[in-house]
Order: structure tokens, then C-alpha cells, then sequence
């Protein structure tokens, strides 16, 4: 007989593991610590497997039968649940450990000790917590056409119109203000 939420809630653990069997190989587990885990029982080249599909209530009884309906799916197409499952968290690891901002930050680990002091605060400083391009949030800032401040470069640099040699408000010009976008530099309207 098919499992309900009511009845799923109105568990109680016992001294020994529980097992409680909604249909298709879906059964929940009930430890006698009190925890309900979802699980998948199948057979994979003749061997018999165990799928976790997750923790209850978290993973809700529709969820875990729309898993486990996932999972016959993958048994059609020859693909074992578990491994496949496997694979989807190392690649997703592996995406992790070499996303752009954990490449920048070790790029950055790697090479602050070749600059001053002062340079690689700067850097840091510029490239928010989670690394260069990004912003405080640590992820990255790719609106188009949100001006950003031109001074905030690395080491401090700041980009000024007019003539190359000093403050151009000192040398009669009209100082400039460029800021830059996603697609470049430009000057402020009405500059």
C-alpha cells in the first residue's frame, strides 16, 4: 500500500531500523534515532543497488517518487542511478574548484608576493571577497551599461581626459570624466 504524508508523519522510531515501502522500489527508512531517509532499491547488472534520495521532510513524498520515477528512467536508458549521481557531484566539485573566482584568487595567492604591498591590497581590495570581476557579493557584476568609477583600477590609476602631464583643471581644461561599461571605455554625456 502506498505511503501518505499523514501517515509518513505519524511515524514513530523504534528500536530497531524501519522500513516502509511506498511501491517501485521507493521505501522510507525510519532509524531509531528518529531520522526518515528516502531510499531507492534497484537492480543494475544483476546486482542489487541502493539509491539515498534524501532526508524526509526535506525531500517531500512527491519529490522522492518524482526521483525515483528519475531514476527508472535511467535504468531504461542503462545508466546506473548511483553512479550517474556520482559523476553529477564530482563535476559539480570540479566546476566549483575551477570557476573563475577560485582561479583568480589562486592566481592572485600565487603572485602577491612578486608586488608591493600596497599593490596587491589594492588588488585585493578592487576584486571584492570573491575575486577579480567580481563584486562584494562575490559574484560577478555583468549588467551592461552600469557605469564603474575609473579611478578604482588596480594600484589606484586613475584615467582622466585632456593633456598626459598633470591635473587638467590646473592647465585651464576642462577635466573629463570617462567611466567604463561592460563593452568599454566612453565619456559621460554632456563631458
Amino acid at each position: 500500500m502506498p505511503l501518505t504524508d499523514r501517515a509518513i508523519q505519524n511515524l514513530k522510531p523504534d528500536d530497531s531500523l524501519q522500513k516502509h515501502f511506498d511501491g517501485g522500489g521507493l521505501h522510507l527508512v525510519v532509524s531509531p534515532a528518529g531520522g526518515k531517509h528516502w531510499r531507492y532499491a534497484y537492480r543494475f547488472q544483476g546486482k542489487q543497488k541502493l539509491l539515498s534520495i534524501g532526508p524526509y521532510p526535506a525531500v517531500t513524498l512527491k519529490t522522492a517518487r518524482e526521483k525515483r520515477d528519475e531514476a527508472k528512467g535511467k535504468l531504461a536508458e542503462g545508466i546506473d542511478p548511483a553512479e550517474h549521481k556520482q559523476e553529477m557531484k564530482r563535476f559539480s566539485a570540479d566546476r566549483a574548484e575551477n570557476s573563475f573566482a577560485a582561479v583568480a584568487k589562486e592566481w592572485h595567492l600565487k603572485y602577491r608576493d612578486t608586488w608591493t604591498p600596497k599593490h596587491a591590497a589594492d588588488f585585493a581590495a578592487d576584486r571584492g571577497a570573491g575575486g577579480a570581476g567580481t563584486g562584494a557579493s562575490g559574484s560577478p557584476d555583468l549588467r551592461i551599461g552600469v557605469p564603474l568609477r575609473c579611478g578604482d583600477g588596480p594600484g589606484g590609476a586613475r584615467h582622466h581626459g585632456g593633456s598626459a602631464g598633470g591635473n587638467p583643471a590646473e592647465e585651464g581644461e576642462t577635466p573629463r570624466q570617462p567611466y567604463r561599461t561592460q563593452t568599454g571605455w566612453t565619456v559621460a554625456p554632456g563631458a
